[in-house]
């Protein structure tokens, strides 16, 4: 979560600092820590859940709100340690455990789509301000990420980019294999 909306995000660090101060009851947090070490790093997560939610204001405009967590991600690369704290909010009762998994994937997803955007296809350096036309073209580069993402090519998205510039075949593949999902 992100601090745009009013009180939400403090609301949520304040009930989080009073989970970890053992000011709520014991059964409404829950704690679970992961290490994962590959690719020349370590990082260690600690996830705290909270299945207590009075104390977050405007909760009318939450009113499926059940849990709210964190996440500290601490990552030792080459001699240098980073540390991150992610807050969020949740509609399910669960595990903290399940959690993890799921915050693990969404942010995994989060990262390589963005990731993907800005490298592959140079979403970031855009300077398109016309009208609608950033979130035009913000949908065309999905669109396009999306299509090259789905030829079975094992090249990457730069180079499938690049084939399909140069290749009107190897274009008309990529084009052909969003017609051939449409059919389902």
């Amino acid at each position: 979560m992100k601090g745009n909306q009013e009180h939400l995000l403090e609301d949520v660090q304040a009930t989080v600092e009073q989970a970890l101060n053992g000011e709520l009851p014991a059964h409404v947090v829950l704690q679970h820590s992961t290490t994962e070490q590959g690719h020349g790093r370590q990082e260690n997560r600690s996830y705290v859940v909270v299945h207590h939610v009075k104390g977050i204001r405007d909760r009318q405009a939450w009113p499926k709100l059940k849990t709210v967590g964190m996440c500290c991600s601490e990552r030792t690369s080459k001699g240098k340690t980073t540390t991150e704290v992610r807050y969020f909010i949740g509609s399910r009762t669960m595990g903290v455990r399940k959690y993890a998994k799921v915050l693990r994937g969404h942010w995994r997803i989060e990262n390589n789509l963005h990731w993907q955007l800005d490298i592959s296809l140079g979403e970031d350096d855009s300077r398109v301000q016309e009208r609608h036309g950033a979130a035009n073209f913000g949908l065309m580069r999905k669109l396009a990420l999306s299509l090259l993402k789905q030829n079975p090519a094992k090249d990457s998205i730069a180079r499938k980019r690049k084939a399909a510039a140069l290749d009107l075949d190897f274009l008309a593949a990529i084009m052909a294999g969003a017609a051939k999902l449409q059919k389902f």
